[in-house]
């Protein structure tokens, strides 16, 4: 919640909303204010954890840019800013809204689509070379799917089975207790020890048990 003079901009957010139907978004002011605006986006597709990915404030006492840099962590996220301004008012990025009332002029834009790679990403609005600005902005991650096995083979002496997925892995050292293997529909069998190889869309895990 960046403050610049009487100026200030918050950002909350909801997971899962009821869908259907528009939605009703009220706030209630801690104290008494000369003027408030607001808005309202949706997004699909959203994790329903771990929001939001990064956030960050800031606020300028001139123009014409005003912007704000989000360090995204997660790959492909959204990120969406909120401003509070006197007019003038025009949006660099996508914009989702834009309501004036009085001195006050605020807006809510967003990147357009997901950004790539994770990093420094900036949201910039035009503002008047005079202008005192704050800008709230944050980034959200999408629903990630979870890794699928597209093949399994052993070595030849049937000590080590490489499993071959779908995407690139993390480092599994340390956690072979994650891992179970089977003999012929029979119990459970430990692995000694996991590792990613080389080619990191593959992991190679260790028999403790017997061969296979």
């Amino acid at each position: 919640i960046p403050v610049s003079g009487n100026w200030r901009s918050t950002l909350y957010f909801l997971y899962s909303p009821t869908t259907g139907s528009p939605k009703s978004v009220s706030v209630t002011y801690s104290g008494s204010i000369t003027n408030g605006v607001g808005g309202v986006v949706s997004y699909s597709g959203a994790a329903l954890s771990g929001q939001p990915d990064a956030h960050n404030g800031t606020y300028g006492l001139s123009g014409p840019t005003a912007s704000i840099v989000v360090h995204t962590i997660k790959d492909n996220c959204w990120i969406f800013s909120v401003i509070a301004v006197p007019p003038p008012l025009s949006c660099v990025d996508t914009q989702r809204w834009q309501i004036a009332i009085g001195v006050l002029q605020g807006g809510g834009s967003d990147t357009g689509g997901p950004v790539t790679p994770p990093g420094d990403h900036t949201m910039s609005w035009t503002v008047g070379l005079d202008a005192y600005w704050v800008i709230s902005a944050a980034s959200f991650a999408p629903i990630v799917a979870p890794p699928t096995v597209v093949s399994a083979a052993t070595n030849a002496t049937g000590t080590t089975i490489t499993l071959a997925f779908d995407k690139a892995m993390a480092d599994p050292t340390g956690k072979h207790g994650q891992f179970k293997y089977q003999l012929g529909g029979g119990s459970d069998q430990a692995f000694s020890a996991a590792a990613l190889d080389t080619d990191t869309t593959k992991i190679k895990l260790t028999c403790s048990g017997n061969k296979i």
